[in-house]
């Protein structure tokens, strides 16, 4: 049985991981927040695993919850996140621990070289953007990890970017400037992968790098079919960037960004078949994604 750190275990991806394996129960679970009322929360939902407050900003606060672990999952937030602090400390302080896996969420297109990563791409410290600082840190730390490269939009940015406008308005708000054919893939997929390798150790994925993607490439005027199919009602697509303001709100210029300068890359991504090599199925696709959340966008 691994002693198993998730770090940051009420995030949107993270989250779905560590119920996953409180479910499985082969391993000992440590979980992390960075808040008071995440700790209470994590106490709640899971009163057998071990909790404590950690902050990856804060060296001075990840070796206690890094003592005696042997596997980490690592998925650090967009927009307000210096990598070059936050996985320096995580990497230092594992560094005394018995770790046999840290496993790295990443969000890299293949092919983008470090070249590609124009000064604007980097100052949104989002996905590819930090290709040049994650990856290269990861390595120099001589530490077995394995890097899960989900290259592709996921599933709930739809709720994320749209809000109610589905529901109510019937309209999806993203600026055709910003259009592309990406594939998506489900926020469950991503963290099924996770905690599956999490649970394997690294026997079979210390040093592997899985690119995760959707099983198709999908456009927004896609997009608005596959809702207005689902709704049973006409979904447009309507050009503006009121969405993505009011989702990331104070970041707002920085995700645009990161859209403007992603879109110039994410068409040259196919759907890759490491998902079903790895998990048996092909990954869900975002129309069955749809109407798994039918209640939400109807």
């Amino acid at each position: 049985m691994a002693r198993i750190l998730i770090l940051g275990a009420t995030g949107n991806i993270a989250s779905i991981v560590t119920s996953i394996l409180a479910e499985e129960g082969r391993h000992q679970l440590r979980l992390s927040s960075t808040r008071d009322e995440g700790v209470e929360q994590l106490k709640a939902l899971y009163p057998e695993a071990e909790v404590v407050k950690a902050d990856w900003h804060d060296q001075a606060s990840l070796p206690a919850a890094l003592e005696g672990v042997n596997r980490v999952l690592i998925i650090t937030p967009d927009f307000i996140t210096d990598e070059v602090v936050a996985t320096s400390n995580i990497l230092e302080a594992a560094k005394g621990a018995p770790i046999d896996l840290i496993v790295r969420h990443i969000a890299v297109y293949p092919g983008v070289t470090d070249a590609d990563i124009t000064e604007e791409w980097f100052a949104t410290r989002t996905g590819s953007a930090l290709k040049n600082v994650t990856i290269p840190l990861h390595r120099r730390s001589g530490l077995p990890t394995t890097l899960i490269n989900v290259s592709a939009w996921i599933g709930f940015n739809l709720m994320w970017f749209a809000e109610s406008d589905i529901q109510d308005k019937r309209y999806l708000p993203l600026p055709a400037r910003l259009d592309a054919r990406r594939t998506w893939i489900s926020e469950s997929d991503i963290a099924r992968v996770a905690a599956k390798v999490l649970s394997d150790g690294p026997a079979t994925h210390a040093g592997q790098e899985y690119v995760l993607t959707g099983t198709e490439k999908i456009g927004f005027d896609d997009v608005v079919a596959m809702l207005s199919d689902e709704v049973g009602e006409t979904v447009e697509l309507r050009d503006t960037e009121d969405g993505l303001r009011r989702a990331a709100g104070a970041n707002s210029e920085q995700l645009i960004s990161y859209i403007s300068c992603e879109r110039r890359h994410c068409g040259n991504v196919d759907p890759d078949p490491t998902f079903e090599r790895l998990m048996g199925r092909p990954p869900q696709s975002l129309r069955a994604y749809i109407a798994e959340n039918r209640d939400y966008f109807a």
